[in-house]
């Protein structure tokens, strides 16, 4: 579960460089519980050598995938657990796909697939 959060990466609304877990667990304590938490959702290799206090985008090591499925304005939480259905199955596709190309490294390979729900939203998240 360690590496779910690999440094550096970005936190709070204005996007501040996190560069260690250290950094981003005094940023949790701080406002949790007083403000909603933010962080970016990938890692990143590289400073913006034109902006040194912040982390070059290009450089973002995209290694994980996020869907947030929101019940309201687009239909009641039926309709989210219909379309989580689509996207799970099209995944187990691509999955399965994939598993027939790179058949030899089958064994090896164990994508983690992370959700939570609550009563009006489902998130998904999947890390290679």
């Amino acid at each position: 579960m360690d590496n779910l959060l690999n440094m550096p990466r970005e936190m709070g609304l204005k996007r501040s460089a996190c560069s260690s877990k250290k950094q981003l667990k005094e940023y949790i304590n701080k406002l949790n519980g007083k403000a909603n938490l933010y962080t970016s959702l990938y890692s990143f290799r590289d400073k913006d050598a034109n902006a040194p206090w912040k982390y070059d985008t290009s450089s973002a090591i995209i290694d994980r995938a996020w869907w947030d499925f929101d019940a309201g304005n687009n239909g009641g939480i039926e309709k989210v657990k219909s379309e989580v259905c689509v996207l799970l199955s099209r995944l187990a596709e691509m999955l399965e796909s994939w598993l027939r190309v790179e058949g030899s490294i089958s064994t090896n390979c164990s994508p983690v697939l992370l959700w939570a729900a609550t009563s009006t939203d489902i998130y998904l998240a999947i890390k290679d």
